[in-house]
């Protein structure tokens, strides 16, 4: 395969011609992704691992594989899999790397001469662009018939340089023909859950490739064998990094941390820069009770990169270790980044710790998040504890703060992109557009709407939750919408927690202009510009200016329409026979043109992208 880094399609093209096989830009066309999202990078962190190179030998089935990285002063790594073996070597020549791969192979190399000059096309090549490539390593029939392999399964020439069970690959895929691991992880994928597990603990026991299928499809329909496999996979196969990992998680949910902690350490062996496995380790460690093991660890994972699990982590074993100042700067930037509620295992994690004094930052999230009454909780029991502790004054302060919390209401809409839409009309669905303000955060609540009628009673009410970042003070948020049932007044009503705010409502006699806006159409006359603007449309006198339009479009129409024999002859059935398309459109009647407005709002695909002169001829020849 081409290697990765300076150099490094040049350097792979020089090993090939020395040992006379396929050109690696021809080969890379055809290696196939793995049978899962993320592919390599998902299972081994990259291709260019030595399970990289593994599982590129099984899912093409040569007889051996070739990666390698190159390095800026001209050094090598290779990694080389058989089926007996995967290989590593590192090497600061290639000559030297080259001699080594004929022993390994058994291969006599001929001369390696590398061309750099060759680079930027090999690395073309290798993505399948071949407009522009003037030096083909092979004729360039070869490459377009590896990708049209690639795209249709059809094998339009011979492709002799490579290994023949890839073509197969290939041309097995067009045929639905797939190798067992894509087969099984396909059936998943298509939720063909209990055919792809019956597979999945036939895969158990076969090659690398096969096992991850495996653990992942069990892992998916929760059975509990997949623990079992991961074993055996990191046993099968030490060099692929995804088997320790999970057996790593494995160990962690048979409360085994000693485990956990050796199979993230292989992880990393592997994969030194993978942060998420740091963040494992970390987290292995403190439940080894070994927190400063644990604290260099989850360190070390925020030096790759944000993790919020990483920052919780180490805000938890600072905060075991007394370290007030760290551990409250470690869960500040754990909140600041967590975008995905991580906090609420932070809090399970402190309760799970059994220190007393963990309720202090128990609160101390609770109160940032917005779960407000749970944090006053947490720091009352924290003080009835701990009262003289040296947080004790920051808890009470906390617990003297007045809260507030209030909701504005911003606008009224009936679309949750359009502007606000009062006064509004029988039959329409209102959104209210409020906004939350809350101190010392936002406090996390239900947002509810209720239409009630003029004695109070409640007509419609509908509620949702919502979902904002630590620190929140002010959101501005869409409400659920409620539905006014006829012409009336009203009152809105929108609560978020204790905050009210209500809003007297007129509902107006129907339109039909509004009802074209909800459903996002927007009539067009036959120069292809809207009839009205927003405002227009939305207004008291959409109806009227609308039908207006409509009516000057149409007569405008009607003598070219009117030379038309098709649409100057009679209709012969539906409401308007006996009169032509011509004539409906001269006399462009009131009736009409409201018949035909309730038409498209009834079936907006009538309007569509068609203008409304267009619209109206397809309608009433229909």
């Amino acid at each position: 395969m081409p290697f990765e880094g300076p150099g490094g399609n040049a350097t792979a093209q020089a090993f090939a011609r020395s040992l006379g096989v396929a050109p690696p830009s021809l080969a890379a066309l055809l290696l196939p992704d793995l049978p899962w999202e993320g592919s390599y990078e998902r299972v081994t962190g990259s291709l260019y691992t030595p399970g990289g190179a593994r599982l590129a030998l099984e899912s093409t089935r040569a007889e051996w594989v070739l990666v390698g990285q190159t390095g800026e002063k001209g050094e090598l790594a290779l990694f080389l899999a058989t089926p007996k073996e995967t290989a590593t070597a590192r090497f600061t020549q290639p000559r030297l790397a080259l001699r080594w791969l004929g022993s390994r192979l058994g291969l006599k190399p001929g001369p390696f001469e590398p061309d750099p000059r060759q680079e930027q096309d090999l690395a073309r090549l290798a993505q399948g662009e071949l407009e522009g490539v003037s030096r083909f390593p092979v004729p360039r029939a070869l490459y377009e018939a590896a990708l049209v392999l690639a795209k249709s399964g059809e094998l339009k020439a011979s492709l002799e340089p490579l290994p023949r069970p890839l073509v197969e690959f290939w041309t097995g895929l067009a045929a639905g023909k797939l190798l067992p691991a894509y087969e099984a992880m396909f059936d998943l994928q298509e939720n063909r859950t209990a055919l792809a597990q019956s597979q999945a603990r036939k895969l158990a026991q076969g090659n690398a490739l096969e096992r991850i299928a495996a653990v992942m499809v069990l892992q998916a329909g929760k059975d509990p064998s997949w623990r079992a496999v991961a074993r055996g996979l990191s046993e099968y196969a030490p060099e692929i990094a995804y088997g320790w990992e999970q057996r790593g998680f494995a160990a962690l949910d048979e409360d085994r941390p000693d485990e956990a902690a050796q199979a993230f350490s292989r992880v990393l062996e592997l994969l030194p820069k993978n942060r998420s496995a740091w963040t494992n380790l970390g987290w292995a460690q403190y439940l080894r009770g070994d927190k400063a093991r644990s604290l260099r660890a989850s360190l070390q994972s925020l030096r790759l990169g944000t993790d919020p699990t990483a920052m919780y982590n180490l805000g938890l074993v600072r905060a075991l270790y007394g370290d007030f100042v760290g551990a409250r700067a470690a869960y500040t930037r754990a909140l600041e980044s967590d975008e995905e509620g991580i906090y609420r295992l932070a809090i399970e994690d402190l309760q799970n710790s059994g220190d007393a004094h963990m309720s202090y930052w128990m609160g101390f999230l609770a109160e940032r998040v917005g779960l407000l009454e749970q944090a006053k909780g947490y720091y009352r029991a924290f003080l009835e504890a701990n009262p003289k502790h040296p947080l004790a004054g920051s808890a009470r302060r906390a617990l003297a703060q007045e809260g507030k919390l209030e909701v504005r209401l911003v606008a009224l809409l009936l679309r949750p992109d359009g502007p606000d839409a009062r006064p509004f009309r029988a039959g329409e669905v209102l959104f209210p557009q409020v906004r939350l303000v809350g101190s010392p955060y936002l406090s996390q609540q239900p947002l509810s709407v209720r239409l009630l009628d003029a004695q109070g009673g409640a007509l419609a009410q509908a509620s949702k939750k919502i979902a904002f970042r630590a620190f929140t003070t002010e959101l501005e948020e869409l409400a659920p919408g409620v539905k006014l049932p006829a012409e009336g007044r009203y009152v809105l009503e929108v609560r978020y927690g204790e905050a009210v705010v209500r809003q007297p409502l007129e509902a107006l006699p129907a339109s039909l202009a509004r009802q074209l806006y909800v459903l996002g159409l927007e009539p067009r006359g036959s120069n292809g510009m809207p009839l009205l603007e927003v405002a227009e449309l939305l207004g008291l006198e959409g109806d009227r200016l609308l039908l207006q339009k409509l009516e000057a479009e149409f007569k405008a129409a009607a003598p070219t329409a009117a030379l038309n024999p098709r649409l100057s002859q009679p209709l012969k059935a539906g409401p308007y026979a006996g009169q032509s398309v011509a004539e409906l459109l001269r006399k462009a009647e009131r009736r009409v043109l409201e018949a035909f407005l309730r038409a498209a709002v009834q079936k907006p695909q009538l309007l569509g992208e068609n203008d409304v002169v267009n619209a109206f001829v397809n309608w009433v020849q229909k």
